[in-house]
């Protein structure tokens, strides 16, 4: 997953995914939390420039993120938490952006679990937002590699896991699959727009669902891997969601969540880290392009 590597960014869209809709009652120990992150993270950034003039720098970012915290940090959570909508009634272009950015992440959670994988991820933004001083490059915190993945989809998954897998694969078939085959005229939101018999039986039961180069149009899909070994099981369970919602489909993937998305729109850096670092946030980042 992409994640923050500076307080500035030309991402040109922002997503996150959260557990709850809790974020105002977090307002003060966030708040806490991103002051402490401006305090250390220009402490370090001071002591460590390299002449006085990157030193003056330093410090008039810094006075100028403090006064973003007295002035607007309240004004901008509060946006953000009364743009909180159900991921299931978001609308498809969001759904799909959901699945794409997270394809990855979400397969951490299908194959070991939401508890396994938010306990990895906390505190792993705070170590990263400080490795920004010094190191060049992004990491791609996940609790498990794609070979580990893999090792995983080759084992007995229950039918729990199966169903869900089947989820993913439909969801990721829409970027495959031509719209009328899915959207009602003139309906965009995901809770109103049902899988149907006819997607299942050309996209998913025509022999697409186990090809190869049909799948890596997602350069990083590990669908095609998981249907190689559970194809008839999945095929299975994806025929049983025939006239559910994707909004439905999507949110068995994950459960009940609660999505945040702006296109062309960023929040302030320090903000992100802090939303990050909430137990109750499962994904988030700015994305670029």
């Amino acid at each position: 997953m992409k994640i923050r590597t500076d307080f500035v960014t030309n991402s040109s869209s922002t997503s996150y995914i959260f557990k709850d809709k809790s974020l105002l009652d977090k307002r003060d120990e966030l708040k806490r939390y991103v002051e402490k992150l401006n305090d250390e993270y220009y402490e370090k950034a001071i002591r460590t420039a390299t002449s006085d003039a990157m030193r003056k720098l330093e410090r008039e970012w810094r006075d100028r993120e403090t006064a973003w915290i007295n002035n607007d940090f309240d004004d901008e959570l509060k946006y953000i938490a009364d743009n909180l909508i159900p991921i299931k009634e978001s609308n498809l272009d969001v759904l799909k952006y959901m699945y794409n950015w997270y394809e990855k992440d979400l397969f951490d959670i299908v194959l070991f679990g939401m508890e396994i994988y938010t306990q990895y991820m906390y505190g792993r933004y705070e170590k990263e937002f400080f490795d920004v001083l010094s190191v060049d490059t992004q990491s791609d915190p996940r609790p498990h590699t794609d070979d580990e993945l893999i090792q995983a989809i080759h084992g007995e998954l229950s039918d729990e896991t199966l169903t869900k897998l089947a989820a993913m694969a439909i969801i990721q078939s829409l970027d495959h699959s031509p719209s009328e085959y899915i959207i009602i005229p003139e309906e965009e939101d995901s809770h109103k727009i049902i899988f149907t018999r006819k997607l299942f039986d050309e996209y998913l039961c025509d022999g697409m669902l186990c090809d190869w180069d049909f799948w890596n149009d997602s350069y990083h899909s590990l669908m095609p891997e998981t249907l190689s070994y559970h194809y008839d099981r999945i095929l299975n369970y994806a025929e049983g969601m025939i006239g559910e919602s994707l909004g439905d489909i999507f949110e068995r993937i994950i459960g009940k969540c609660y999505v945040y998305f702006e296109y062309y729109e960023t929040v302030r850096g320090l903000l992100q880290y802090g939303l990050l670092n909430l137990p109750s946030c499962i994904f988030g980042c700015g994305h670029m392009g």
